[in-house]
């Protein structure tokens, strides 16, 4: 399905009771909406629940709009807007992932009113000084940060490592255990980089667009963490145990800045909803039941 919100924005209704709180599920860096597909049918008993690619990721395009975690996140208000006047302003909770949780706390601390709550699962936090960053992220994130050799370097991955291998790689990079990763999962992720590699040259730049939008907003880290203590939404943090981009030590520090946090680790690396989507669901559903009210004001 596509909505326009200043360019198509493909999204896919993955059903729900009529009356039930709106779920909207939001894909981290890289990724896309497919990556959600073993969460969003075990969530439907209990919310309505949507799925997008925001832009310049999956199946919609930038088509001239920029791709930083700020611009997404008015792009998201935007979709949010429209999905509460369709369904007459009913609870709506964003559920993101990686940077697509930097993008639902943006979001929240500057329209509260559009949400009820917040899942973030493994979002990054500013660095902390006893905190050791993996060497691979830090690499990533400076030769990435370079321009023209950012550029160079995507561009030649992505000539020269098939889509399936590359996959692959971030599987293994981003997981605790890859073979926990699924068939449906695998083939969704393999379909999305074909994409990446079909758009050749705007992906590379949509990609380290957000990317570098990413590694600007944690090293701000003073004013990200005060739109992170302004957040007056109930907030439940997950994170993996064997996360090796974001270490979990951040999240339990990051919790005690949550004015209404709860937090669960789990069993799993960075990529928890892929890795164990049952267990994500569940706690999505328990912390659910826990929260009652409408607070969208």
């Amino acid at each position: 399905m596509i909505v326009d919100v200043g360019g198509p924005i493909s999204y896919t209704d993955h059903g729900g009771p009529p009356d039930a709180p709106i779920l909207v599920l939001v894909h981290g860096i890289g990724a896309c909406q497919s990556n959600w597909d073993e969460v969003a049918p075990r969530l439907t008993g209990h919310a309505r629940v949507y799925a997008l690619d925001l832009p310049g990721f999956g199946r919609s395009p930038s088509a001239g709009r920029r791709t930083t975690v700020a611009a997404n996140a008015d792009v998201l208000g935007r979709v949010i807007g429209l999905l509460l006047a369709e369904h007459n302003e009913r609870d709506l909770v964003l559920v993101g992932t990686s940077m697509g949780a930097i993008i639902s706390i943006l979001l929240a601390a500057a329209q509260p009113h559009l949400v009820r709550g917040l899942v973030l699962i493994a979002p990054p936090w500013p660095p902390a000084r006893h905190v050791r960053i993996n060497r691979d992220v830090a690499r990533s994130a400076i030769l990435g940060g370079m321009p023209g050799l950012g550029e160079l370097l995507v561009a030649r991955r992505l000539a020269r490592i098939p889509a399936e291998l590359r996959v692959e790689h971030a599987f293994t990079r981003a997981s605790h255990n890859p073979t926990n990763i699924n068939d449906i999962l695998r083939q969704g992720a393999i379909a999305n980089e074909n994409l990446v590699t079909d758009g050749g040259l705007r992906r590379v730049h949509d990609y380290l667009s957000a990317a570098r939008s990413i590694v600007r907003t944690m090293a701000r880290g003073k004013a990200y963490w005060a739109r992170v203590e302004r957040l007056q939404k109930p907030t439940l943090l997950l994170h993996g145990v064997h996360d090796r981009l974001v270490p979990v030590a951040q999240a339990r520090m990051a919790v005690h800045r949550l004015r209404l946090g709860t937090y669960r680790e789990l069993d799993a690396g960075h990529v928890a909803h892929m890795e164990v989507p049952h267990e994500v669901a569940a706690t999505i559903v328990s912390w659910l039941a826990t929260v009652g009210g409408n607070a969208r004001h």
